[in-house]
């Protein structure tokens, strides 16, 4: 029920496919944590630079959803510190799972406005927009139509309150080989070919949907 990560910055390169994960990325000059635990199968490719050092720290160090993760990342955060921030409970489906999202995002802000970095990344999703047979850009309306972007464009106001240097990403349909979802897309085609099953579509093959993958994904943030 996590949502798929994917990040980047100029000092460190990681791509994270793990969709039963709870991710929370700072960087600094020569050090890059990562905050985490894995509930499922992951895939990471990082590329290190200028003998960066990299930290996981899991759900015992840090349970986002908990009031008590605030004054633990507050030991760990420094002020200038480079942040991507790609918590998230997701697909949201309900309001239970839309107030954790919430939540998780209020307590991570309570620690950056006494550690403001240097710039905050937050890994947001193209579901803040609605559906549309226009292109988008990030210009249109932001008019999300589900609860998960709902809860995306929130988290977005919410992030404004911290006065740093920001960027939003709004990834589209992301796929990797570790994606546990198996859903209608790339995915689940190349799992039905490997085991020589018949790939159904819907309609006539007339549909189109914007899948990215994710390594692409993360070369693009970088």
């Amino acid at each position: 029920i996590i949502s798929s990560l994917i990040l980047l910055t100029t000092n460190i390169l990681a791509a994270v496919f793990s969709f039963f994960s709870f991710f929370f990325f700072f960087f600094k000059q020569k050090t890059a944590y990562e905050m985490g635990v894995r509930r499922g199968g992951s895939e990471m490719w990082i590329r290190y630079r200028k003998n960066l050092k990299y930290l996981p720290i899991d759900r015992k160090n840090a349970d986002f959803e908990k009031k008590n993760s605030v004054k633990k990342l507050g030991k760990i955060i420094k002020k200038k510190d480079i942040v991507i921030f790609i918590a998230a409970i997701a697909p949201v489906k309900n309001l239970d799972m839309l107030n954790k999202n919430l939540q998780i995002c209020n307590n991570i802000i309570q620690v950056l406005k006494l550690k403001i970095p240097e710039h905050l990344i937050y890994v947001s999703s193209d579901t803040v927009y609605s559906d549309s047979k226009v292109k988008i850009n990030e210009k249109s309306l932001t008019v999300p139509d589900s609860l998960h972007g709902f809860m995306h464009l929130i988290r977005e106001k919410m992030l404004n309150q911290i006065e740093c240097s920001k960027t939003y990403i709004r990834p589209t349909l992301v796929y990797g080989e570790s994606d546990p979802h198996d859903g209608y897309g790339p995915n689940k085609f190349v799992r039905l070919a490997q085991k020589n099953l018949n790939i159904n579509i819907f309609g006539n093959g007339e549909e189109k949907r914007d899948h990215v993958y994710i390594y692409d994904v993360a070369k693009l943030i970088n």
